[in-house]
């Protein structure tokens, strides 16, 4: 739901996957463009600084945009479209 907030505040409309197999969490559409969203939780290594997600079998083919929290923040790879 976080990611959901965030990206409704940037303007973007956003449809949530409503089955634990799809293939992506999220749907996005701005500007007529539509993009799929998969969102994880993050740590960050205390020592390095590195953001790390657990380990997935997902394929980048999948998703289009990778969305990691940490500690609230939300980082977006690749960066989000205006």
């Amino acid at each position: 739901m976080t990611a959901c907030a965030d990206l409704l505040k940037r303007g973007f409309e956003v449809f949530r996957s409503v089955s634990a197999t799809c293939s992506c969490d999220l749907i996005i559409l701005k500007n007529k463009k539509l993009l799929r969203v998969e969102v994880r939780t993050g740590t960050t290594n205390q020592i390095t600084g590195r953001i790390s997600v657990p380990k997935t079998k997902l394929k980048l083919e999948k998703y289009d945009i990778f969305a990691t929290i940490v500690n609230g923040i939300i980082y977006y790879a690749p960066p989000l479209p205006e």
